[in-house]
């Protein structure tokens, strides 16, 4: 029987702070929750954990909202990457 296993790995969108600060064009700074981790920190990553092939772990994308789209802002793949970044 195989057996799932998650570990926390750090964030890579708020490089572990839970939060994320939003730059408007006014010039005005609001810190907000994390959307990767929630405001956690962490994120669950499905073992062995692998960095997100496309954005290289940074969990940055060229996206409009600068959101590896690939990862979700996590930096870790999904199990389905890492299989295919394998191949």
């Amino acid at each position: 029987m195989d057996q799932t296993i998650y570990v926390a790995k750090n964030c890579q969108r708020c490089q572990a702070s839970g939060t994320i600060t939003l730059r408007f064009l006014n010039r005005v700074d609001e810190t907000v929750d994390c959307p990767a981790c929630k405001g956690k920190g962490v994120v669950p990553v499905l073992e062995p954990a692998t960095e997100c092939p496309r954005c290289k772990g940074s969990g940055r994308g060229d996206g409009s909202c600068g959101v590896c789209r690939y990862c979700g802002g996590r930096g870790w793949a999904l199990s389905e990457m890492s299989i295919e970044a394998r191949v």
